[in-house]
């Protein structure tokens, strides 16, 4: 299988970093859509937001408006309740 892999693996960018929160925002993306279509969002988010800090700072809207995409609307709010809470803000 890992022969395989190096031979065949596609070559995405969170298999690149070992940054748990770049890691986070993919899973939370790819969960909603095909790998292809995340990729452009993926990049931008991290852009835009490219830790915990940026985001849990991020006013609500603009994280949403960040996440705009095909059904990413709600994993939006997750993303900020969840950098809210890592960076110890309280949760409404």
């Amino acid at each position: 299988m890992v022969r395989w892999f190096k031979i065949r693996g596609r070559d995405l960018p969170w298999r690149r970093t070992r940054n748990p929160y770049a890691i986070l925002v993919s899973e939370f993306m790819l969960q909603q859509t095909q790998v292809a279509t995340v990729i452009p969002y993926y990049d931008r988010w991290l852009t835009r937001f490219p830790d915990l800090v940026a985001l849990a700072g991020a006013p609500g809207p603009e994280v949403l408006q960040g996440r705009a995409g095909p059904g990413y609307e709600g994993g939006g709010a997750v993303m900020c309740a969840e950098a809210a809470v890592v960076g110890g803000a309280r949760v409404a």
